[in-house]
């Protein structure tokens, strides 16, 4: 039974969303086992009740999945599953991240990448710092994310792309369909040089919705998040507030407090967000590069110490998402996690946990 179609399967099931989606996979251990699991069994997995649990033993047609896995292999476009090979690792620590993404390009590690975010119809200043910005990360060879959008984003991939650097345009349309349209010559660029993902199966159009989830996902990919320019009710505004909410590295570009292209950004910094004053402020600081373990700490580490070590060095994690990556009881991880913080080497913080500054 070909996997990648029992995984688009899956996510096309009404009422499974990518949580429902994390809990049944974390359950059932592989998607042919969902597929083939009894109703009882089913009822089960946490959140999943009476209608639900029905509703997923009743859908074993696989016919739309399969027409849509036949085209993905027609036009070149990876199919990437959740905890599977080449999915971003970085998604891999949340719940609610999708449980299959649709992507189209080169397939690379992107862990360590910058998310430029801002308005559409942005300004010469704005513009500026978007350029040059972008142009540094290029150069110090960060990967750039950013929404394929008019404005801050589409600044953002073409200087990516004409400095041969590598970039991500996450979409929120199925990856066959260019939105803007006037992009769709940057966006066959970022094919050839760097990478284009939708959570979104071929043929899906733009609905606003769907642009909130994107804008989610782009949190979750991001290392740091540079918002340029918002309003007040900007997408790039609801992207760093998600990126907040993820404990990720989120800057605001400051700028006159009369002019509406900075209501969202100067909003941002007063709700705690770091201020954006140049590029090596994102390329310097950066840690961009692997957290590195004090080499006689790590070999005092066991197995399963350096296993949840690994799993938070870039993005602390809560017990539930610690669970979902960890083959390992759920009293066996309390235990492992005591004996951790006991010997100095994570921290928890309000249910999350995280590296030690001491190692």
């Amino acid at each position: 039974m070909n996997e990648e179609i029992l995984y688009i399967w899956l996510s096309l099931i009404d009422g499974i969303g990518p949580v429902l989606g994390s809990e049944l996979l974390g359950k059932f251990k592989d998607v042919k086992s969902i597929y083939e699991a009894t109703y009882k069994d089913i009822l089960e997995v946490k959140g999943i009740g009476d209608k639900l649990a029905r509703n997923i033993v009743n859908s074993k047609n696989l016919m739309h999945a399969g027409k849509i896995y036949d085209y993905c292999i027609k036009e070149e476009i990876n199919i990437l599953k959740k905890y599977k090979e080449n999915y971003p690792t970085q998604l891999n620590y949340y719940i609610n991240s999708p449980i299959v993404l649709y992507a189209k390009g080169i397939l690379k590690e992107s862990s360590d990448s910058v998310a430029i975010v801002g308005s559409r119809r942005c300004t010469e200043y704005g513009k500026k710092v978007t350029i040059e910005l972008a142009t540094e990360l290029s150069k110090t060879n960060i990967p750039i994310i950013s929404g394929l959008a008019k404005g801050i984003d589409g600044y953002s991939h073409t200087v990516a792309i004409k400095n041969n650097s590598y970039t991500i345009g996450v979409i929120g349309t199925g990856i066959n369909i260019c939105y803007p349209k006037e992009h769709i010559k940057l966006m066959e660029s970022i094919f050839e040089k760097g990478l284009v993902i939708s959570q979104f199966p071929p043929g899906t159009k733009n609905i606003k919705q769907n642009f909130i989830k994107r804008n989610e996902l782009i949190a979750m990919l991001a290392k740091k998040i540079v918002v340029i320019q918002a309003g007040k009710d900007s997408g790039a505004l609801y992207t760093a507030k998600c990126g907040m909410k993820y404990n990720k590295e989120v800057f605001a570009v400051p700028n006159n407090i009369y002019d509406n292209f900075s209501l969202g950004t100067n909003e941002l910094i007063f709700q705690g967000a770091k201020v954006y004053i140049s590029s090596k402020m994102i390329t310097s600081s950066s840690a961009i590069n692997e957290v590195k373990y004090n080499t006689i700490e790590l070999c005092k580490m066991n197995e399963d110490e350096i296993k949840i070590c690994n799993l938070i060095k870039s993005v602390p994690l809560t017990l539930d998402q610690l669970k979902i990556n960890l083959n390992i009881s759920l009293m066996d991880i309390q235990e492992i996690l005591l004996e951790m913080e006991l010997k100095g080497y994570i921290e928890q913080k309000r249910g999350i946990y995280m590296l030690s500054s001491t190692i």
